[in-house]
């Protein structure tokens, strides 16, 4: 009785153990993960930059930064991580084109595109981009 409990107690922990591995980077369920990397014209990659991804909006120059659906900013290597889920931004499409674009602030008031991007995609996606910059 005693050695069924022991071995009862020892697989519960080693159950409790493997089910716990690190998985942040997978894609999420009803989601898809975007890596955008950001370079400037001679391939240096750019940290500190702020991407913003718009799903149903093409930016151009007129396109307002503010409208942006969800930013991210570049970390040390330049890359900016989106990690998306579909369903909280209301895709229900089985793939859809999102876009990503950078702006940069010319004085006071005036705000210029610096690059952009698009993507397809569809759920459990793991997409990679690169925005080249002329800055």
């Amino acid at each position: 009785m005693r050695n069924r409990l022991l071995v009862s107690i020892l697989m519960g922990v080693i159950l409790f153990y493997t089910s716990c591995s690190n998985d942040d980077d997978d894609a999420p369920f009803l989601g898809a993960n975007v890596k955008v990397t950001v370079k400037n014209l001679a391939g240096v990659e750019q940290k500190d930059v702020v991407v913003y991804m718009f799903k149903e909006l093409e930016p151009d120059e007129s396109t307002d930064p503010g409208s942006a659906t969800k930013t991210e900013t570049t970390n040390d290597e330049g890359i900016a991580y989106f990690k998306l889920n579909l369903t909280e931004l209301n895709i229900t499409e089985s793939k859809t084109n999102l876009y990503f674009a950078v702006y940069y602030k010319v004085g006071d008031d005036l705000i210029l595109k610096a690059g952009d991007e698009s993507v397809v995609v569809k759920r459990n996606d793991e997409k990679s981009i690169t925005i080249t910059i002329p800055i």
